[in-house]
């Protein structure tokens, strides 16, 4: 009776024991899934939002260097534009100085044309046809050199006009080759018929003229 009682008590010892064991696993079992359970995902997390970061920071870099070629591209555009845009004006304002320019001595030349022109009719009247002769023809000249078709030829007339009242070539001193000068000028462009005849006319004048300066000129010889 008593082994019996013994083998019982001893059974009763073992199930408490492995009882008492299984229920102690089953918590380690539980803490560990537990632990798991809350670690697991946290570490998932913190590793996926370090690399969505990894791979935030890397199109962040992407895009800031795209977006700094796309600016360089834009200011070199931008620039080239610019520089198209200032060699234009450069250009416009050269070509409108340049016309200012060749307007300008234009105006020159027939503000000296206009000198001549009253210089050579005062010198006219006082009867001194050397120095109408000069201003006269200097006046024709600048007149030619502005485009003053009109005037040229009133000059041209003054100047035919004081040839014919020269005693001798010498006495028109420098005028004559001024004289000259001018229907060469003449001779020698594009006017059209509003001036060709301008120059035939004036060297028949000084060819009479020339006529009668050597004429002048013979009887001084024979007395010589």
């Amino acid at each position: 009776m008593n082994r019996v009682a013994e083998s019982v008590f001893l059974l009763e010892k073992v199930h408490s024991y492995y009882s008492s064991a299984f229920d102690q696993a089953l918590v380690v079992v539980g803490i560990v899934f537990g632990v798991v359970g809350v670690i697991v995902p946290v570490g998932i997390s913190y590793f996926q939002a370090r690399q969505a970061r990894k791979e935030f920071d890397a199109i962040k870099e992407s895009i800031s260097v795209e977006v700094s070629r796309q600016l360089l591209v834009l200011l070199e555009n931008l620039k080239r534009e610019q520089d198209v845009a200032l060699a234009g004006v450069i250009d416009s304002t050269r070509d409108e100085l340049e016309k200012f320019r060749s307007e300008a001595q234009q105006q020159f030349k027939l503000s000296d044309a206009g000198i001549f022109h009253v210089q050579a009719l005062h010198l006219r009247k006082s009867g001194q046809y050397g120095g109408a002769l000069l201003s006269s023809a200097k006046a024709a000249i600048r007149y030619f050199e502005g485009s003053d078709k009109d005037n040229l030829r009133s000059a041209m007339e003054i100047a035919k006009g004081c040839i014919s009242q020269l005693a001798t070539e010498k006495s028109g001193g420098r005028g004559v080759v001024e004289y000259e000068k001018a229907m060469d000028l003449i001779e020698g462009a594009k006017h059209g018929a509003g001036v060709s005849d301008i120059a035939h006319e004036a060297r028949e004048v000084l060819s009479k003229a020339r006529l009668k300066w050597g004429k002048a000129v013979q009887p001084e010889a024979k007395n010589v």
